[in-house]
C-alpha cells in the first residue's frame, strides 16, 4: 500500500475514529482500512453493511468509505444506547472529513432502527440496491444470532466482499465462537476465512481469499507504527507455523498480540 495512503488512514483514525466510544483497537482498523483500499485499487464496486452499529466507531470507517466511493452503507442497529440521530450525525462527519480532502463522490447512508433477525437476505438487499463488498458483524453475540447474521452475510456478499466477524475468540462472547464452526460446517457457504486479526475473523470468497491475505501479510510485514506488526516480524523468523493455521479447511493468517500488544503505536 502507497505509504500516504498509510499517513491519510492514521489521520483518519486520529482526527475522527479516536472521538467515537467504542472498543475495537485502531490496529485492527488500520487492516481493515487497508483491505478497503485494495478494493479501491482494483475498482470493486458494492454496498457496505454493518450489523450492530453502536455509538458508530466502526461505521465511520465504512462512511469515510461510502464517500470515497459513493456507496451505500447501511447501518443495523436498536440503538438503544446511543440514538439513531446522534450516530448519524457521526456518520456524516466522517464522510464529509473525505470529502474536505478531495473526495468528489457522496456517500449514502442509511440507518435502520431494528434487529437483524427481522431481515433476510433479500429484504435487506433490496435495501443495500447491491451486493455487499463489505460486511461488519458486531451486534448480538448469541449462538443463533450470530449464525443468522453470518448468513445473511454469507448470501448478500460480492465474489470479491469482506466479511469482519467481532469478538471470534473473546472469551465473554463464546456464543460467537459456537455460531462461527457451525457455520463453517455448511457445505453450502460461499465464504472462507482467510485471516484473524486482532478479535476479528476475516473471510471472503473463495476466489478472492488468498489475495485478502496475501494483502494482510504484506501490510503487517512492512509496518512500523504498531506493536502487533513488530511481534508478526518477530515470528516470522520462526516460522510459517507462527504466522498461519489450518481453520475448517482454509489457511489463515494469525495476526493477533497479547494484551495490550494488539493497540499499542510504536511512534
Amino acid at each position: 500500500m502507497p505509504k500516504d495512503n498509510r499517513s491519510a488512514n492514521n489521520a483518519f483514525l486520529n482526527d475522527v475514529v479516536s472521538a467515537i466510544p467504542g472498543f475495537p483497537s485502531d490496529f485492527c482498523f488500520t487492516c481493515l482500512m487497508d483491505l478497503l483500499d485494495m478494493q479501491h485499487e482494483q475498482r470493486w464496486k458494492g454496498s457496505l453493511l454493518e450489523i450492530g452499529v453502536y455509538a458508530g466507531r466502526f461505521a465511520a470507517v465504512l462512511a469515510r468509505e461510502a464517500a470515497r466511493r459513493s456507496s451505500h452503507l447501511v447501518g443495523l442497529d436498536p440503538f438503544m444506547k446511543f440514538s439513531e440521530s446522534e450516530v448519524r450525525e457521526r456518520l456524516e462527519a466522517a464522510a464529509e472529513f473525505e470529502s474536505a480532502k478531495g473526495a468528489k463522490q457522496s456517500a449514502k447512508i442509511t440507518l435502520i432502527k431494528d434487529l437483524s433477525g427481522n431481515w433476510t437476505p433479500d429484504r435487506l438487499l433490496g435495501m443495500l440496491g447491491e451486493r455487499c463488498r463489505f460486511v461488519h458483524i458486531d451486534g448480538s453475540h448469541l449462538r443463533a444470532d450470530v449464525l443468522w447474521d453470518l448468513t445473511i452475510a454469507d448470501s448478500i456478499i460480492s465474489p470479491y466482499g469482506v466479511i469482519a466477524l467481532d469478538d471470534y475468540h473473546n472469551p465473554q462472547c463464546l456464543g460467537v465462537a459456537e455460531a462461527t464452526f457451525q457455520f463453517l460446517s455448511s457445505q453450502s457457504r460461499l465464504s472462507v476465512p482467510f485471516a484473524f486479526v486482532a478479535g476479528k475473523l476475516l473471510l471472503s470468497g473463495r476466489l478472492h481469499a488468498a489475495k485478502y491475505k496475501s494483502r494482510l501479510e504484506a501490510y503487517v510485514s512492512s509496518d512500523t507504527v504498531w506493536g502487533i506488526s513488530r511481534l508478526y516480524q518477530r515470528r516470522m523468523k520462526n516460522g510459517a507455523t507462527w504466522l498461519n493455521q489450518m481453520l475448517m479447511g482454509s489457511e489463515i493468517a494469525v495476526i493477533a498480540g497479547e494484551g495490550s500488544a494488539n493497540s499499542r503505536r510504536l511512534s
